[in-house]
């Protein structure tokens, strides 16, 4: 059908085009130029031949009176371009859309002629900005863009989105899939929503519904999301969630919940008291790497909520053991009884140097039970040494770096040696002569 007749035509047979819109050969036109055309007109930038004739002091003016003309000339077409947008946001086969549309620019024709997925992203993107001008305009289409929604999952993410940019009636049809457990597009509405549904509260809302999702994956994403938003609705709801999800059952909820409270700083400090137990637990664990992961995420939390807090956690960390996340440096030596000596090291703490965290403790290890006991402290407190086993059952400990005299600056080189005599758990310095 010719576009000077779908002009003239009333909504009765727009509803049909679009109903049918894959079958659209011929695009909307304005000034001579098609939908399509006038898309890849508004993410362009000038041509060679603009540039040279332009002002260079007027360049980026130029650009944006172009881009300009182009989305104006998209709201004039209005619904007309509704079949080649719909067209666009499926980005089928990519012969096809060729021959469809009227596309000129060379390199997004050789980008589909390819086949490249990342060209027919950027076909859906285009198509995205048509339906964010329209707006309200493109209600007709969203019939089309739920069928699209649940038929093709390529291109979820921006049907999602452009269904959210046609206005209120589009956020209510994803409002109500969105409240029906069984629809598999939920995971890309969550995600739609949380990235591109700016701070309204109705989102915020929908965010919070979704915390209790069953999938494990719309769970972590919604509480990720929520961040900021809505802090008297979803700081009373995300607390409890931390005793109903646990570390490391759920730890992509878990994550999410904790990134979530970080985000409303003091607001949250209610939640002090079970991200503090969550940190002491997974700073003993006996899974070194996830604790390291999981101690780092609460500890960010701590300190965005409540540093007073988050300093009585790192002091927990510098006397929670031998083998913490945190420490680095230290020694591990077999002695002739089956334990392990832990000697010296340094912690990394974040809220103030602690006077401690230049460890001179000492420990042993049992590695058939993992339990820990003190054994005596070295006289200097060291990292990044070396440690021996001697022949006589005893350890003799050299070189590393020791405590700097002045915070902040580097820690001086150590050149007097220790021995550890396991009989007596006592070091003596052997002094270099």
């Amino acid at each position: 059908m010719k576009t000077n007749r779908i002009i003239q035509v009333g909504s009765i047979v727009i509803m049909v085009l679009l109903a049918n819109w894959r079958a659209v050969a011929r695009e909307a036109e304005y000034q001579g130029k098609a939908v399509s055309e006038w898309l890849v007109a508004m993410q362009a930038n000038l041509t060679d031949e603009e540039t040279r004739q332009a002002d260079p002091s007027r360049l980026a003016e130029l650009r944006d009176q172009k881009q300009a003309q182009a989305r104006e000339a998209i709201r004039q077409m209005g619904t007309n371009s509704l079949p080649t947008l719909l067209e666009l946001l499926g980005a089928g086969e990519s012969r096809q859309l060729l021959k469809a549309l009227r596309i000129k620019d060379e390199d997004i024709r050789k980008g589909l002629r390819s086949g490249h997925p990342e060209y027919r992203e950027a076909i859906r993107g285009m198509a995205v900005d048509g339906f964010t001008i329209l707006g309200t305009n493109a209600e007709p289409a969203l019939p089309a863009l739920n069928k699209l929604l649940h038929g093709d999952p390529s291109c979820q993410l921006e049907v999602t989105l452009a269904m959210l940019r046609v206005g209120p009636k589009g956020f209510a049809m994803l409002t109500n899939i969105l409240n029906n457990p069984a629809d598999p597009t939920r995971n890309s509405i969550i995600w739609v929503l949380g990235e591109k549904g700016g701070k309204d509260k109705a989102v915020g809302e929908l965010l919070i519904q979704a915390l209790k999702d069953a999938d494990w994956s719309n769970r972590g994403n919604a509480a990720r999301f929520l961040g900021g938003r809505c802090p008297e609705e979803a700081i009373p709801v995300l607390i409890p969630m931390l005793d109903e999800y646990k570390y490391p059952d759920d730890t992509y909820t878990m994550d999410g919940l904790v990134h979530a409270l970080e985000s409303y700083g003091p607001a949250a400090s209610n939640a002090v008291p079970k991200l503090y137990s969550l940190f002491t637990n997974a700073v003993v664990g006996t899974n070194w790497h996830a604790a390291m992961g999981t101690g780092k995420i609460i500890m960010a939390a701590l300190k965005a909520i409540d540093t007073n807090a988050a300093g009585r956690a790192e002091e927990f960390l510098v006397n929670s053991g031998p083998l913490n996340y945190a420490r680095s440096g230290y020694s591990r030596t077999k002695l002739t009884n089956g334990l392990e000596l832990i000697a010296g090291g340094v912690v990394d703490t974040q809220i103030f140097a602690l006077t401690n965290s230049f460890l001179a403790s000492a420990q042993l290890l049992d590695p058939k039970t993992g339990k820990w006991t003190e054994t005596g402290k070295m006289n200097i407190a060291r990292f990044d040494h070396k440690a021996t086993l001697l022949p006589n059952g005893k350890v003799l400990v050299e070189g590393g770096n020791g405590k700097p005299s002045i915070p902040g600056r580097y820690p001086p080189a150590l050149s007097d040696k220790e021995l550890y005599d396991p009989a007596t758990g006592t070091w003596t310095v052997i002094t270099n002569r």
